[in-house]
């Protein structure tokens, strides 16, 4: 889970918020983890890495905020993307 949270952390270059005394690195890891297990349930077919998913959150500004921002999350769809994005070959096919 830490390495979820550190490729979002990397990726998203956002130091100010995550230096905030509000932001809670154990909350937005478990939303991390919740949302790639979610993401993995619409495609179990689709093999990704849940790093690079997790920098693809970060850099498409993914909405992982409070749950009713994260109710209009679409993991499944932005998992089959990034996997596309990715070459994998059955993500194509899905897209196509």
């Amino acid at each position: 889970m830490a390495d979820l949270l550190e490729s979002y952390l990397a990726a998203r270059g956002d130091g100010a918020s995550v230096n905030s005394p509000s932001f809670d690195r154990g909350v937005l890891a478990a939303v991390l983890a919740e949302t790639c297990r979610k993401a993995r349930s619409a495609h179990p077919d689709l093999q990704m890495d849940e790093t690079a998913f997790a920098t693809h959150l970060a850099k498409c500004g993914a909405p992982l905020g409070p749950s009713e921002e994260r109710m209009e999350l679409h993991a499944g769809d932005l998992y089959l993307c990034c996997a596309a994005i990715a070459g994998g070959p059955d993500a194509v096919k899905k897209l196509r």
